[in-house]
């Protein structure tokens, strides 16, 4: 495996909070409904592929933000915005 920006260490970020991130989403969610608030949520953290994406979109986010996988990938969000319109019922995309 290729090490990224010159083996310098990154903060928590990415891949690693993933997980915790969707959860939060799928918590915050279901507050915002049971209180009847009109506020939207973006999913952030870890996001590098259309099943990201989908799984944050799941959770209750309307939004997904991108950041470290479009440092390695500038391309991306576009990769994933095609596969998602072009698999997803919904049109998510």
């Amino acid at each position: 495996e290729d090490l990224l920006f010159n083996r310098q260490q990154r903060g928590i970020c990415g891949h690693a909070i993933r997980d915790a991130s969707i959860a939060q989403v799928r918590r915050f969610a279901e507050v915002i409904q049971r209180q009847g608030h009109d506020v939207r949520l973006i999913g952030v953290g870890g996001i590098s592929t259309a099943e990201d994406v989908r799984h944050y979109l799941g959770a209750g986010a309307t939004a997904c933000h991108l950041a470290t996988a479009a440092m390695v990938d500038p391309n991306v969000a576009a990769k994933i915005r095609k596969e998602l319109s072009s698999t997803s019922p919904n049109n998510l995309a």
